[in-house]
């Protein structure tokens, strides 16, 4: 689809919904995969297009597809500079990119992503705490569980022995082999 936008030519595609399409005949021939196969495929794609969704795709950065641009409202791109492409930078160029607007923002991400860490962790970490004592409890009790049923095994064992063997000396010495 062709539209213009400030005086210049720029290429689009608009997507009917489903439900507005005029033909769709599943099965018409046979696929690579079955339609079940393709709409669940179709649906992993969807959730995985970048832009959609604040999930973080590639790289290390905790906060990509997250925040967004104050001045403009769209979402910050992640960077990576440097010579081992290891430097986070935050950047809002897509209305550079999409309409040759001037860039808003840019900035380092790495101590962004350390302070955002150190809050989660001041937050997460009482909670964390807390889990791994009742996790170190919960383990102790499973392990005494296990040796007390360690411990009735060792006494019914000890006790067939020792049956077995009053039964051995109470029979008749001459039906031994």
């Amino acid at each position: 689809m062709l539209r213009y936008e400030k005086g210049e030519a720029r290429h689009g595609c608009r997507r009917k919904p489903r439900d507005q399409w005029l033909a769709l005949i599943p099965n018409a021939h046979e696929g690579y995969v079955s339609w079940d196969e393709f709409e669940r495929l179709q649906k992993i794609i969807h959730n995985n297009t970048p832009g959609l969704s604040g999930a973080v795709k590639n790289g290390p950065s905790m906060l990509a597809g997250i925040l967004r641009c104050r001045r403009c409202g769209r979402k910050l791109t992640v960077r990576y500079t440097g010579n081992r492409h290891n430097v986070l930078r935050y950047t809002c160029n897509r209305g550079w990119l999409d309409n040759g607007e001037a860039r808003c923002i840019a900035f380092g991400g790495i101590p962004v992503d350390d302070a955002i860490a150190r809050e989660v962790l001041r937050v997460v970490q009482p909670a964390a705490i807390e889990a791994a004592v009742q996790a170190s409890q919960q383990e102790a009790r499973l392990q005494d569980q296990v040796f007390q049923a360690l411990g009735r095994d060792l006494e019914v064992a000890q006790y067939a022995a020792q049956r077995a063997q009053r039964q051995f000396d109470a029979a008749d010495p001459e039906n031994r082999w």
